[in-house]
């Protein structure tokens, strides 16, 4: 089996985890998927949840509350509520500034994992996911050239699936215990040379940033038509 389908497999879990770690953040969801939409939840459905007799049912199961907002805390590895103090203080919130975009912009890993996130249902998937809250910096980048470096991470060469990543591959979001906002989404160009990056190459790679407000099972950075350089 090759070692881009295993990676492929993990990243795939990976993404799961994270739907996973979002659904189970609101156990009204797994008691009855209708609550998510406002609706009152099977009562047989919640007398037999095994958390029944240890919670009290919150009145109404209403959809999440959009306005609260988290951030990625390193220290225990997971979303974190924060309020509306350091929400408004939050480094993300910085005005954009003047930026010349008349050569690619140089990325710095810190600027993309210093995010926000929001819960946000996704009807397709019935599950409320983590979703990424860009502050105006980044949303003025969107769709921009950039450049910035990484280690690579080869999901599957033949299909053209790669990630980069801002640790090496024992503590990169996929292996251990990183920031999802860690790792980019590459598609190289279509005239980009086929040559075969072994997993944790350092690369320097330019392409178009695109920020991911949507899709719940992509990463939140995607680079399109990416170029590779590497870093020896």
């Amino acid at each position: 089996m090759r070692i881009g389908f295993l990676i492929f497999v993990i990243l795939l879990l990976a993404i799961s985890g994270l739907v996973l770690q979002s659904s189970l953040g609101n156990k009204n969801l797994a008691l009855d998927a209708a609550a998510t939409l406002g609706e009152q939840p099977d009562s047989t459905l919640l007398r037999q949840s095994a958390d029944y007799q240890n919670e009290i049912p919150s009145a109404g199961f209403e959809k999440e509350d959009t306005s609260i907002i988290y951030k990625w805390d390193d220290t225990v590895f997971d979303w974190v509520e924060i309020g509306e103090l350091e929400r408004q203080n939050h480094p993300s919130n910085v005005e954009a500034s003047e930026v010349d975009f008349t050569a690619p912009v140089q990325m710095e890993w810190e600027q993309l994992m210093n995010i926000l996130y929001q819960l946000k249902y996704y009807p397709e998937l019935d599950l409320s996911v983590f979703a990424p809250v860009f502050g105006p910096k980044l949303e003025n980048l969107d769709g921009q050239m950039v450049t910035i470096e990484g280690f690579i991470l080869p999901i599957d060469e033949e299909q053209g699936i790669w990630a980069l990543s801002a640790f090496p591959v024992a503590s990169c979001f996929f292996c251990g215990q990183a920031s999802p906002a860690s790792v980019i989404s590459v598609y190289f160009s279509e005239g980009s040379p086929r040559r075969r990056y072994a997993t944790g190459d350092r690369l320097s790679l330019q392409g178009k940033l695109m920020l991911n407000h949507n899709d719940p099972v992509e990463l939140y950075y995607i680079l399109k038509d990416a170029e590779g350089t590497l870093i020896q």
